[in-house]
C-alpha cells in the first residue's frame, strides 16, 4: 500500500479567549505535498511504501507489529500507539483520539496537553508533528487528516495522508474561483450547501451559520464582509469556515467575519487575492 504523506508545519488558529476585534489569524488546513500556503508550511515525506505489518517507532519509541487490517478505529490506533510509542517524549501530552469531519473530509482529532508549552510553538509542532506520524503509521484507512486540539483551546492542522484520493480540487470538478461577495457565496452553496458537491458531517455547523456577505473598507481597500451566528467558542467550526473560504481561491485580498457575540476574525496577509487555485488548500478527499 502506498501512501502520499504531508506534514505540515502546526501554527496556531484559534483560542477560545480571543477578544473582540482580534488580529488576522492562520488557517487550520493541510498543505499538499509540495505546496505552501501562508505561514502553514509543507515537509512532504513523498511516497511511503507501508508493509503487511507496521512498526510504530519514531525516535524514542519503543516498536511494536500490528496487523494493519486491525487498525483502522480510534481505539484500535490508540491501543496501537499506547502498545509502540508509550516511551516517546510526546506520548503523555495524548489525551485522546477521535473522528469526525472537515468540509466533509474524514478528521482525525488528536488531543493534547499544552501544560508547559503553551507559548512555545517550536514545541507545539514538534509533539503535534510526532503524533500524527505515529497516527499515519499505524492506520488502515484510506484517508487521514490529523488535526490537534490543545487543551488551551486551540486548534490546528498537524498533517494528512491519502492512499488514493486527493485535495478538493482532485476529487471534484469545482466552479471557477469567485470574484465579489456575491459570487463566493454561490460557490460556497454549490460546493458545500445541501445538495452541494461535498456532504458536510452531521456536526459541522459552520455552513448554516451564514447570514450574509457584503464588502467593507477599513481604509486598507474593500475586503470581504461576512456575518455568522457562531461566536468566539465555536473554534473548529470557525475553523472550517476558515479553510472554506480559502478552498474557493476567491479573488479578494482580504475578509472579516463577524460572529453573534461580536467577535470579529480578520483574515489575510495573503491568504486570498488568487494565492492557489480553488480546491487546492484544505484536507485530503478518499477518491471518488
Amino acid at each position: 500500500m502506498n501512501r502520499s504523506v504531508v506534514l505540515a508545519v502546526l501554527v496556531p488558529v484559534l483560542s477560545m479567549g480571543v477578544a473582540c476585534g482580534g488580529d488576522s489569524s492562520d488557517s487550520a488546513v493541510t498543505v499538499a505535498e509540495g505546496e505552501s500556503f501562508d505561514t502553514l508550511a509543507s515537509d512532504p515525506a513523498g511516497s511511503v511504501a507501508t508493509p503487511e505489518t507496521t512498526a510504530v517507532s519514531p525516535p524514542g519509541d519503543v516498536a511494536t507489529t500490528t496487523p494493519l487490517s486491525a487498525v483502522n478505529t480510534p481505539e484500535a490506533v490508540r491501543a496501537a500507539i499506547d502498545a509502540g510509542s508509550s516511551a516517546a517524549a510526546w506520548y503523555p501530552r495524548l489525551t485522546g483520539i477521535s473522528v469526525g469531519t472537515g468540509l466533509g473530509a474524514p478528521i482525525w482529532f488528536v488531543d493534547i496537553d499544552a501544560t508547559g508549552i503553551d507559548a512555545d510553538y517550536t514545541a507545539r509542532n514538534d509533539v503535534a508533528s510526532a503524533i500524527a506520524t505515529a497516527l499515519t503509521d499505524v492506520a488502515d484507512v484510506d484517508t487521514m487528516n490529523v488535526v490537534a486540539r490543545w487543551s488551551d483551546g486551540q486548534v490546528a492542522s498537524a498533517g494528512g495522508t491519502t492512499t488514493s484520493g486527493g485535495q478538493l480540487a482532485d476529487v471534484v470538478a469545482l466552479p471557477p474561483a469567485p470574484t465579489t461577495p456575491d459570487e463566493v457565496s454561490a460557490w460556497l452553496a454549490t460546493v458545500f450547501g445541501p445538495g452541494g458537491l461535498v456532504a458536510l458531517g452531521a456536526d459541522e455547523t459552520w455552513y448554516a451559520s451564514l447570514t450574509s456577505f457584503g464588502t467593507q473598507d477599513y481604509g486598507y481597500g474593500p475586503e470581504l464582509a461576512l456575518t455568522t451566528t457562531l461566536t468566539a467558542a465555536d473554534v473548529w467550526q470557525l475553523t472550517l469556515l476558515q479553510a472554506a473560504l480559502q478552498s474557493t481561491g476567491m479573488l479578494i485580498e482580504s475578509a472579516g467575519i463577524t460572529g453573534a457575540d461580536g467577535y470579529y476574525l480578520s483574515l489575510g496577509g495573503g491568504s486570498f487575492g488568487g494565492t492557489s487555485e480553488p480546491g487546492r488548500t484544505g484536507y485530503f478527499y478518499p477518491a471518488r
